[in-house]
């Protein structure tokens, strides 16, 4: 079976998408009865650039080929594949059996089966926490999702919004669940975390978040919440926001400055893969009070590591942390700092619920996700359609 992979998010700094996609292509360069077309689109062709997202991949496994094309720029492809069925992808990576879209986008088939993965809606859901360029795909999502012949949610969460939202009919939607990289585990080497920490400016104890800068990851609760913690029940612990900025991030700024706490909150900017397994390592606490997410990988990151967990009630986190971390209401700094002091001044506590989040995590596998990925692809190619 021949599947194109739209890998145009592996060119960039890995964040959720690249994550994923990345992970994904390796598990199923691991199945036997596949060659993968990872298609890359770039305004001006870049073999280096190519080599450094692929070349691991495309050199651990012969059934991968890369194709890429140079086009004027990646907006206007945008455009042509959202307003008309010009140009079909079948047309830039020649036949395939499947053409499996990680980035939202799905261009026009010619013959394919096509396979959209959806992480949220939360540009539907929740439009004031975008940028207008991301509100945009609100007005082409459902007719990149009437080309897909099957979408993958990545929650039943997730699941649940695209039935509603989009009204896509639920036999035509398969879950496949995330999880943590190989490389979040425990790290019995205080040395070289005491070096992360010492890279990123971080003395003593701290308060861990990692994830873009962004409203929808509701970081002016956390630091509110932070804030009545060290007032309230005095503790010494910084709070570590670990993360590039996003966009619409000075609320988030304005917030530690109106508060006095530049000296207790760390901006680490964006962190590299290799040193995040440290960060997590050594944090008393990991806390992510988002508003809504479609999956919400760094919970599992850090549960996988040994760290206590507290984050929302809400959307899919439940779906992802079950009973192995504490729950609040992301609408409530009080509770939220109530549930960190709760873990922070409990070693009892903290050891239940590094326990409960090892086990939690080792629930989740990317061999998993990739094999279920497969089973649609096979489902598609069998019967033409998912349901």
């Amino acid at each position: 079976m021949k599947v194109g992979i739209d890998c145009r998010s592996l060119l960039a700094a890995k964040t959720g998408i690249g994550v994923y996609t990345d992970r994904l292509l390796h598990g199923l360069a691991e199945c036997s009865g596949l060659k993968l077309k990872c298609y890359l689109h770039l305004p001006f062709l870049n073999p280096n650039k190519i080599r450094r997202a692929l070349t691991e991949v495309a050199q651990a496994h012969q059934r991968v080929e890369i194709v890429s094309q140079s086009f004027p720029t990646p907006k206007i492809q945008r455009l042509i594949w959202s307003y008309t069925d010009f140009m079909p992808v079948e047309t830039i990576i020649g036949d395939v059996d499947i053409f499996h879209s990680t980035s939202f986008l799905m261009p026009p088939l010619r013959k394919a089966k096509g396979v959209l993965t959806i992480y949220d809606l939360t540009f539907m859901l929740f439009p004031e926490y975008h940028l207008t360029e991301m509100q945009a795909y609100t007005r082409h999502i459902r007719k990149y999702a009437e080309r897909a012949d099957c979408i993958i949610a990545i929650s039943d969460h997730t699941k649940r919004d695209i039935v509603e939202q989009l009204d896509f009919p639920d036999e035509r939607i398969r879950v496949t669940m995330l999880a943590a990289d190989e490389r979040y585990h425990i790290v019995n080497d205080p040395d070289a975390i005491s070096s992360v920490k010492s890279k990123f400016g971080i003395d003593g104890d701290y308060i861990l978040y990692t994830g873009t800068l962004e409203p929808r990851k509701n970081i002016p609760t956390l630091i509110r919440a932070y804030a009545l913690l060290r007032n309230e029940r005095k503790i010494t612990h910084r709070l570590v926001l670990a993360g590039k900025k996003g966009w619409l991030y000075k609320e988030i700024l304005e917030s530690v400055r109106t508060l006095g706490l530049e000296r207790d909150v760390i901006f680490t900017g964006f962190v590299a893969d290799e040193d995040m397994p440290y960060l997590y390592n050594g944090a008393e606490l990991f806390v992510y009070p988002s508003f809504y997410e479609g999956f919400g990988l760094p919970p599992l990151e850090a549960m996988a590591c040994g760290c206590p967990v507290v984050t929302s009630n809400t959307s899919s986190l439940p779906e992802v942390v079950g009973n192995a971390g504490l729950m609040v209401d992301p609408n409530r700094p009080e509770e939220l700092a109530e549930a960190m002091g709760r873990i922070l001044e409990d070693s009892e506590l903290r050891a239940k619920l590094r326990e409960k989040g090892l086990r939690r995590s080792a629930e989740f596998s990317w061999k998993r996700c990739a094999e279920e990925t497969l089973a649609v692809y096979r489902e598609l190619s069998g019967k033409g359609n998912v349901g």
